[in-house]
């Protein structure tokens, strides 16, 4: 349809902010992939098509960031992909905060930094929130009880 339209579809992606941001915010390796991996899964809703490229970034940034206390490497996706995980990660990054002064100036020097930039803090917020809703549904998927629904649906639709 686009093309019949002589139209063109660019979507910008939110790698080169997350990027160019990592060494704004000091991130270590591990973040940077959570971050990455933050993106990747925000492209199974229709989060590209509602926001920026940079307002994902920070998005995936301020996840990446109040996660990695909590849990390390591929824990930290776990909890990422993990409503129930995700919340308990945040709270206990929230009270590492006085515990990890390390932590503590990266929170700040984020919190900071979102205070002065002129991004749109509810545009984060309900990305943040789309996310999480994205891994609550993840969480709950069972394929099985997918595949019987459809396998019954089929043989009550052939038996008509």
């Amino acid at each position: 349809m686009i093309s019949i339209l002589s139209a063109r579809l660019i979507i910008h992606h939110p790698y080169r902010t997350l990027l160019d941001l990592t060494q704004t915010f000091n991130m270590t390796a591990e973040e940077n992939t959570l971050a990455h991996s933050i993106i990747n899964d925000h492209y199974n809703t229709d989060l590209p098509f509602m926001y920026p490229p940079h307002i994902i970034a920070v998005t995936a940034i301020f996840l990446a960031i109040v996660l990695r206390p909590a849990q390390s490497g591929l824990q930290a996706h776990a909890a990422a992909t993990s409503s129930g995980n995700l919340q308990n990660a945040l709270q206990q990054g929230i009270s590492a905060m006085g515990g990890n002064k390390s932590y503590g100036v990266k929170v700040t020097r984020l919190v900071e930094w979102l205070a002065e930039s002129q991004i749109d803090i509810e545009a984060v917020i309900v990305a943040t929130q789309e996310l999480i809703s994205l891994y609550e549904v993840w969480e709950g998927y069972s394929e099985r009880v997918f595949k019987e629904a459809i396998s019954r649906f089929m043989k009550d639709a052939m038996a008509k």
